[in-house]
C-alpha cells in the first residue's frame, strides 16, 4: 500500500487540500466537504499523474499553527 499526504490548511473560512504526488488541489467551506471532494477527484488525479490508485491511502494532515497561551 502506498500512502500519500494531503496537506490541509484553512484561512478565512476556506479549507484547502494539496497533494503534490497526485497534483491535487481543491477547496471547500468545511473540512468534511474538503475530504469528500479530495476523495472524489483523487482517482482521476492519480491516473493523470501515473500513480496507481488501487492500493493508495490518502493521509490528511491539518497544517495548524502553534498557539501559545499566556500563563
Amino acid at each position: 500500500m502506498t500512502t500519500v499526504t494531503v496537506t490541509v490548511t484553512v484561512e478565512d473560512g476556506v479549507w484547502t487540500a494539496e497533494c503534490d504526488a497526485l497534483g491535487l488541489v481543491t477547496e471547500s467551506d468545511s473540512y468534511e466537504g474538503l475530504v469528500s471532494k479530495a476523495l472524489e477527484i483523487a482517482p482521476e488525479m492519480a491516473a493523470l499523474n501515473s500513480v496507481e490508485f488501487e492500493n493508495l491511502m490518502l493521509h490528511f494532515v491539518h497544517d495548524c499553527p502553534v498557539v501559545h497561551l499566556a500563563a
